[in-house]
């Protein structure tokens, strides 16, 4: 019998805590993370909103979905006008 597939998400999770890794509580905080629209600055979003955080998640426009509680902004940071813009 083959086992299940697990997401990225939940084998880091099952691996932080086995390592004895503990995400302090980011309750009442703001975090921004850059990237957090996809790949590791994603899953660092998403990190983040499990330990509590309001978590804005800025980068490039994508096929991942995220939680929404977390704001999406979509902005290119290499685009200075968009940046100041923000």
């Amino acid at each position: 019998m083959r086992p299940a597939v697990q997401s990225a998400a939940v084998r880091h999770e099952l691996l932080g805590s086995r390592l004895g890794l503990v995400m302090p509580d980011f309750e009442g905080k703001t975090i921004v993370v850059m990237g957090g629209t996809s790949g590791i600055g994603r899953e660092t979003a998403l990190a983040f909103f499990r330990a509590r955080a309001k978590v804005i998640a800025a980068g490039l426009e994508t096929e991942e979905t995220l939680p929404s509680e977390i704001r999406k902004e979509i902005i290119d940071i290499n685009d200075a006008a968009a940046v100041e813009a923000q």
